[in-house]
């Protein structure tokens, strides 16, 4: 996948996304951008969307970090997955989707609504590219999950987060905020406070990437993807 950005067009992160994943006409780009006047501002480790509840209106975020999560009942939490800019919610091929987990802010989330796509238009092509990227990523945090080491779950999470946020057009080398609590990325990769400091620490000692102050440097990525045969969906590239 051939990441496309117009200099020329300031794209917000879900435009820039939505278009490296289809071929979105004027048409389409304008309406999104249409949309972004409905905003919603959700302060850090607020509930966005509360577990079961109807997503009445579909959303991109439009900046900001948040969370989806599970909570069992003596309180344990697992968390799905991480939404960074440009990620959709309640994008869905069917009406009033539910929420099947809560999310909740990770940082101050700015959002705003989203289009219904017609059928046969290059925006719900985009849309279904989104749903089956999404898919992919959920595939690969059940493997991450299921059969990686510690080391392994960080640095393919931290790779395929770099590729996320390319995809979106936040960033463009190998140094990107990651704007999580060694906590959250815990319970995201099912691990302990103490072993994925640890594992930092480890990482940072062979020279690998370093991870400080909200702030990822990857220092070898061709090591690094090589350590856990990473390749990212599609086929990605920058300049």
């Amino acid at each position: 996948m051939t990441i496309l950005t117009d200099p020329r067009l300031p794209l917000s992160p879900h435009r820039t996304r939505l278009s490296n994943l289809a071929r979105l006409g004027a048409a389409a780009l304008t309406v999104l951008a249409s949309y972004e006047r409905d905003q919603n501002i959700s302060p850090p480790r607020r509930e966005m969307v509360r577990e079961g509840d109807h997503i009445r209106k579909p959303q991109a975020l439009v900046s900001g970090w948040a969370f989806e999560q599970h909570i069992l009942a003596d309180g344990r939490r697992q968390i799905l997955s991480v939404l960074i800019p440009g990620d959709l919610i309640g994008v869905r091929g069917h009406q009033s989707p539910f929420g099947s987990r809560s999310i909740v802010a990770a940082t101050q989330v700015v959002t705003c609504a989203v289009p219904e796509a017609d059928i046969g238009t290059d925006l719900e092509d985009a849309y279904a590219a989104s749903a089956a990227l999404e898919k992919q990523y959920l595939i690969q945090q059940t493997i991450r999950l299921g059969r990686m080491t510690a080391q392994e779950r960080l640095i393919d999470w931290i790779l395929e987060t770099q590729a996320r946020l390319m995809l979106a057009g936040v960033v463009s080398g190998n140094e990107f905020a990651v704007p999580l609590t060694q906590e959250l990325l815990a319970d995201a990769l099912g691990l302990t406070n103490v072993h994925v400091n640890r594992t930092l620490q480890i990482l940072r000692r062979d020279g690998l990437l370093s991870f400080h102050g909200g702030a990822v440097s990857l220092l070898d990525r061709p090591r690094l993807q090589s350590m856990v045969g990473y390749r990212a969906p599609g086929r990605i590239e920058t300049g």
